[in-house]
């Protein structure tokens, strides 16, 4: 089900970005409204639905000590890899929405502010140095 599901996460990160209208400075705004927010919503179920899994998951984990200290520096090197690169992005999508003063933060050219594959991960990562930190130690 775990699997299914991260599966299925993936699917609805790529629907949102792909139904999320691209800026393009110059050109106009889109007046089609927000095609994307469906699957915005969708991919934001989903994905409390999988951390929750996730999170039972790692309750009935036992984690061993064996490497433990090696396993969290990685661990939080790649989530400040993801985060720096996350703020990258976002920074990008924002620079580029300075010229339109008419919609709110939610709107179709947002939409994968929201939902990405960076706070997939970010969420992922998060939950598992959790579970390394204070999980069961065999």
């Amino acid at each position: 089900m775990l699997y299914i599901l991260f599966l299925l996460n993936l699917i609805s990160i790529y629907l949102v970005d792909l139904f999320t209208v691209k800026f393009i400075s110059g050109k106009g705004i889109s007046g089609n409204g927000n095609p994307g927010v469906f699957f915005l919503v969708v991919s934001i179920l989903l994905y409390v639905l999988f951390i929750i899994l996730l999170i039972h998951f790692f309750m009935r984990k036992n984690f061993t000590k064996r490497l433990k200290v090696l396993k969290v520096c990685i661990t939080i090197l790649f989530l400040s890899i993801i985060i720096i690169c996350d703020l990258a992005y976002i920074k990008n999508i924002l620079s580029n929405l300075h010229q339109i003063k008419e919609f709110g933060l939610l709107n179709q050219y947002t939409n994968t502010l929201f939902v990405n594959y960076y706070h997939f991960f970010i969420g992922l990562l998060i939950v598992y140095l959790i579970f390394l930190i204070t999980g069961k130690n065999k």
